[in-house]
């Protein structure tokens, strides 16, 4: 059962770093985009530079809190009896 939800908060949190990722590219780019057309005076060059060192630091950034924050869950599944947490409803 540990492996299981850790295993399981592992995966949510690696598909939404990848997809906070591509989120980042295209939107930071249609952000500066939309600052050009209301700063027409707005300084050359990119005004937002994502690279990819930054990419990699945010998404092992993701991957350790998730697995710090799968943690608590997981043991706290593991230590319960099956059987008990039906008849529950936890």
């Amino acid at each position: 059962i540990f492996k299981l939800i850790w295993m399981e908060t592992l995966i949510i949190c690696t598909l939404g770093g990848i997809f906070g990722s591509v989120i980042a590219i295209f939107g930071g780019n249609l952000i500066e985009l939309l600052v050009r057309k209301v700063m027409p005076y707005a300084p050359g060059g990119r005004l937002l530079l994502i690279t990819p060192d930054l990419l990699v630091y945010s998404f092992l950034g993701v991957i350790i809190v998730g697995i710090i924050s799968g943690l608590y869950p997981a043991f706290k599944a593991a230590s319960m009896r099956p059987i008990e947490v039906i008849r529950s409803g936890e």
